[in-house]
C-alpha cells in the first residue's frame, strides 16, 4: 500500500524571542525507559488541558448499559489499539512487515482486519524546529535506533521506521502471551490515578498512548478525532487531560503551520 506524507518545509515561528537553547536544556536527553520517545510537553497546554471538564456522555442510562456490556476487556482493548496503531503506521512508513499469527487475539484480529483497512493519509511534518517549540513538533522527539532524538540527525524518517519496528515487537509480544510490560503498567494506571505532568509523562512511557499523540498530531485532517477504541482506553485510565492536550497541541500546530505559511 503506498503511503502519503506530506512534508511542509516551513521555517519555525516561536512565539517570543527566545535564548539559544540546546536540546538537553528541553528534555533528558537519557530517553524514556520503555523506548518510546521523550516527548516535551507544553506547561500551558497542559494546564488548559486539566482545567477542561471531561466530555460529558450523551448516551442514555439503557445506552450506556448496553455500551458496558459489549466493552472489550482492558487486555482486548489494548490489543485493538495497538493493532490498529501498528496497520496505521505501516501505511505512513510503507511497512510491508507481517504479523504472521496472533494466537491470543485471533478473533480481534480478524474482526479488525474485516471492517478496518487503513488508507493512506497525509500527514503534515514540518522542517526542523527550534528547540523551544519541540512540544509542538513530536515527530523531531522520535528515537532512532541508538535512542537519540532525530532532532540532531534530521533524519525524521528513520524515527518514524524505527517507532514502527517498537510497536511491532509490542504487539508481536501481546499476541503471543496476551500481555506486556508496558500492559502491566496500563494496569498500574487503571489503579493508581495521578495527576498533572506526572500523569502525562506516565501515560506517554506507554505505547498506546505515546503513539495516539504521535499520530492524531500529525494527521493533516481538519477534523481529526481520536476512535471509538482509543477514546474507550483513555476512558478506562481517566486520560481525558490527555485527550484535551492533543486537542489543544493540535490547535497550536495547525496555528503555527498556517502562521508560517503566510
Amino acid at each position: 500500500m503506498k503511503h502519503l506524507l506530506t512534508l511542509i518545509l516551513i521555517a519555525s515561528c516561536a512565539h517570543q524571542t527566545s535564548p539559544k537553547l540546546v536540546l538537553s536544556d528541553v528534555i533528558d536527553e537519557k530517553g524514556v525507559s520503555t523506548g518510546m520517545p521523550n516527548f516535551v510537553l507544553q506547561k500551558d497546554l497542559i494546564e488548559k488541558a486539566q482545567s477542561t471538564r471531561a466530555p460529558a456522555s450523551v448516551m442514555s442510562d439503557e445506552e450506556l448499559t448496553q455500551s458496558l456490556e459489549r466493552k472489550p476487556s482492558l487486555r482486548r482493548l489494548y490489543f485493538r489499539v495497538v493493532y490498529k496503531q501498528w496497520r496505521e503506521l505501516q501505511a505512513l512508513t510503507g511497512s510491508a512487515r507481517d504479523l504472521k499469527y496472533c494466537p491470543q487475539f485471533h478473533h480481534d484480529r480478524v474482526v479488525l482486519d474485516e471492517t478496518h483497512s487503513p488508507q493512506p493519509s497525509h500527514y503534515v511534518l514540518a522542517a526542523k524546529p527550534k528547540t523551544e517549540e519541540l512540544a509542538f513538533y513530536p515527530e523531531w522527539l522520535l528515537p532512532d535506533q541508538s535512542q537519540t532524538p532525530v532532532w540532531h540527525s534530521s533524519n525524521v524518517s528513520v524515527g518514524f521506521k524505527v517507532h514502527t519496528h517498537k510497536i511491532f515487537q509490542e504487539l508481536s509480544e501481546i499476541c503471543e502471551s496476551g500481555a506486556s510490560d508496558s500492559y502491566y503498567r496500563l494496569e498500574n494506571m487503571v489503579t493508581y490515578r495521578l495527576k498533572g505532568k506526572e500523569y502525562m509523562k506516565a501515560l506517554l512511557k506507554i505505547p498506546s498512548f505515546s503513539t495516539m499523540l504521535l499520530l492524531t498530531t500529525l494527521q493533516s485532517a481538519p477534523q481529526r478525532t481520536l476512535n471509538r477504541q482509543d477514546l474507550d482506553l483513555l476512558e478506562e485510565v481517566n486520560g481525558f487531560q490527555l485527550q484535551n492536550y492533543i486537542v489543544e497541541l493540535r490547535n497550536q500546530r495547525q496555528q503555527l503551520v498556517i502562521g508560517a505559511l503566510k
